[in-house]
């Protein structure tokens, strides 16, 4: 099973010891949040991404897939159509630099972009359906595809709060370009059995490894080895992906770790 990590984790300046806790641990992917590297989206390009991976590739890491694809862009809103042009432009932008990292899906969480407010359940449906099709359009043309998150209540989400209705909405795009995400902190939070609904839903192209809010991933609320268990069930083979907010100390990131790696590889 491929591990990979967010690099919300930790800071950056923090990269030469923190890189030698993942590897210790079986990690060799790094999931990246680009304006952790580019404060503000100010120098991201295909040139700087595709520099930042052949130096993350020297030192033994890939990088599959980027979140946090749209911090700092609150403008951007999923269901106000005249934000449409600038937001299509801002996939295209992140999906460029995709190619850059070699990562092949990015993850659409962002609850606040996605506020359905008083938009009926129908039409924030059709609405959603025709934005992720053409935004599946550009990532395709980067050879990468959006993984769409479920979103629980809790995060302050409104529009695809559990996995069924992701899953849902993917089929009603229909596009290679837009995929499903899962989310173990997620699947937990709106009450379902983890196992049963991670072979429900069966096909998706990323797996988050979270706690809710991203807590430290230490033998907490969600049973991950459950989650595991069931990945190997319906022979999953994309990467398994730590989420975890920058924690109080650098010996919960490793606590963390090493429980993943546990329940992972025994």
């Amino acid at each position: 099973m491929k591990l990979a990590i967010s690099n919300i984790a930790w800071e950056q300046h923090d990269d030469p010891y923190i890189l030698g806790l993942l590897t210790a641990n079986g990690i060799t992917g790094i999931e990246v949040a680009p304006t952790k590297l580019w404060a503000n989206w100010s120098g991201a390009s295909h040139k700087a991404a595709s520099k930042y991976r052949k130096v993350m590739m020297a030192k033994g890491f890939e990088l599959p897939a980027m979140q946090a694809i749209l911090f700092g862009k609150p403008e951007l809103q999923l269901f106000d159509k005249s934000s449409h042009i600038a937001f299509l432009e801002h996939i295209k932008l992140v999906a460029d630099l995709a190619d850059g990292f070699g990562s092949k899906v990015l993850v659409f969480g962002a609850p606040k972009n996605r506020k359905r407010g008083q938009t009926s359940c129908s039409e924030a449906a059709d609405i959603a359906a025709e934005f992720f099709y053409k935004a599946g359009e550009i990532c395709l043309q980067h050879d990468c595809c959006i993984g769409l998150e479920h979103n629980p209540v809790e995060y302050g989400c409104d529009f695809v709060t559990n996995v069924l209705d992701a899953k849902e909405l993917v089929e009603k795009v229909n596009h290679e370009g837009f995929k499903l995400h899962v989310d173990s902190a997620g699947l937990h939070m709106c009450g379902g059995d983890i196992a049963e609904l991670i072979k429900t839903v069966e096909e998706f192209v990323h797996y988050h490894i979270s706690e809710p809010m991203l807590e430290p991933i230490i033998n907490g609320e969600v049973n991950q080895k459950e989650g595991i268990d069931a990945l190997r069930a319906i022979n999953y083979k994309n990467w398994v992906s730590i989420e975890m907010k920058q924690p109080s100390s650098v010996a919960l990131l490793e606590k963390s770790l090493q429980y993943v790696k546990d329940i992972v590889h025994g």
